[in-house]
């Protein structure tokens, strides 16, 4: 035992570990237990990290500093989703979401912090990413040539939907753009990404589309690309024409202009409805991490029958944030990403070098899509979601202390 700790103080990585976790952080479906504590394959393998980190690198000094007030905007957030759940009293469950949420990525982005000292690592990080999106992607080509597909014709693999599969991929993609934004670009990364792309397509997130589009054209504004030359409008017209055409029979769009039909649109509009009623009723503190099911079924009572039933998330990143840790947790969470997107935009519009200009223009555009696609989906309260949120989070305070 002595032996193989030696020789993994002498030769361990801890970006390659922490590389490895996030290539497996799908894996976080594998569910177990231990002494009764229901666990994961994701926060055992971050546990492990961290328990030789903590033995082998009590010598290592970061030189990134972490400003206090994220600190103790995190510390509120925290504040809030406790005072939520005690509130409302149903710990088991809320705490195991606390747990599996906020406090092991966090851990993760703690090691992140610790550990990334250079755009090299920091993109490692990243490849990690997005070849873990492309094994999927594989997978997915697999499905969708037998047709192994949801009732609507959707693609989601072991997702439990195909939206959020989508949410998976989305952020995936915009790592290829970064990759093929460098020089030179590989063929295989171009291959990849197109694979991934197809994948993405087959969810029919709309969602996702806009988003992923919206964020690519602030990307090249970002960094002082001209966006409004020929090549670069003629590509984004294209696309967007050929994915109406391609979409224009498709029956989820049909619903949407049918008003006899029920739509993915107007069942996020009774959600919504609902929402705010039990915001109202709940103003100060939320309803706790994870009862939002159960509640929307509860308000049934005060709305005609739903179109849609089976609903454990807002579908808004800030709604969901105000009902499951309180206003304190909604605030906290939106002065963290205004602190974040003021210092990491600050950092990227001084920069003059290449590099460093693209990977802090990627990250800005890769919160933002969050914060796009959440406007109309849950694109943080999920284990790998809110895993990849601070996995940029930590990166953009890393890139914020990188010496021009």
């Amino acid at each position: 035992m002595t032996q193989i700790l030696q020789f993994y103080k002498k030769y361990s990585d801890y970006n390659n570990f922490l590389a490895i976790i996030i290539f497996l952080a799908p894996l976080y479906l594998l569910r177990f237990s231990i002494f009764n504590i229901p666990t994961n394959f994701l926060e055992i393998s971050i546990l492990i990290v961290l328990f030789f980190y903590l033995i082998f690198s009590q010598n290592n000094k970061t030189k990134i500093q972490i400003e206090k007030k994220y600190l103790i905007l995190i510390a509120f957030l925290f504040l809030g989703l406790i005072s939520s759940a005690f509130y409302n009293q149903n710990l088991m469950q809320e705490f195991g979401i606390i747990k599996s949420w906020f406090v092991f990525p966090l851990i993760f982005s703690f090691l992140l912090i610790k550990n990334v000292k250079n755009i090299q690592n920091a993109d490692k990080i990243l490849k990690a990413y997005f070849f873990s999106a492309s094994i999927i992607s594989l997978l997915g080509l697999f499905f969708i040539a037998t047709n192994r597909l949801t009732f609507d014709g959707r693609l989601e693999i072991f997702y439990t939907s195909p939206n959020y599969l989508a949410m998976f991929l989305a952020s995936a993609v915009l790592i290829g753009f970064y990759f093929l934004h460098s020089k030179p670009a590989s063929k295989t990364l171009l291959i990849i990404q197109i694979i991934i792309l197809i994948n993405l397509y087959f969810t029919y997130s709309y969602s996702a589309w806009i988003a992923i589009i919206f964020s690519t054209i602030l990307f090249f504004l970002i960094i002082n690309k001209n966006i409004f030359d020929k090549k670069k409008i003629i590509f984004f017209s294209l696309l967007i024409l050929l994915l109406t055409a391609f979409q224009i029979n498709n029956q989820k769009i049909q619903d949407i202009f049918n008003p006899k039909n029920h739509s993915s649109l107007e069942s996020r509009f009774v959600i919504w409805h609902s929402t705010t009623k039990i915001i109202t009723d709940n103003f100060w503190l939320g309803i706790g991490p994870g009862n939002f099911q159960e509640k929307y079924l509860e308000y049934q009572k005060y709305f005609p029958p739903y179109p849609e039933w089976a609903v454990p998330h807002p579908h808004n990143i800030f709604l969901a944030f105000w009902l499951q840790s309180g206003l304190i947790g909604l605030v906290s969470f939106v002065l963290l990403i205004i602190f974040w997107l003021q210092s990491v935009f600050s950092k990227t519009s001084k920069q003059k070098n290449a590099s460093q200009k693209r990977l802090g223009a990627f990250l800005i555009i890769v919160i933002l899509y969050f914060l796009i696609h959440g406007m109309i989906d849950t694109t943080y309260w999920k284990n790998d979601l809110s895993l990849y949120f601070w996995i940029f989070f930590s990166l953009g305070i890393f890139f914020t202390n990188i010496k021009d």
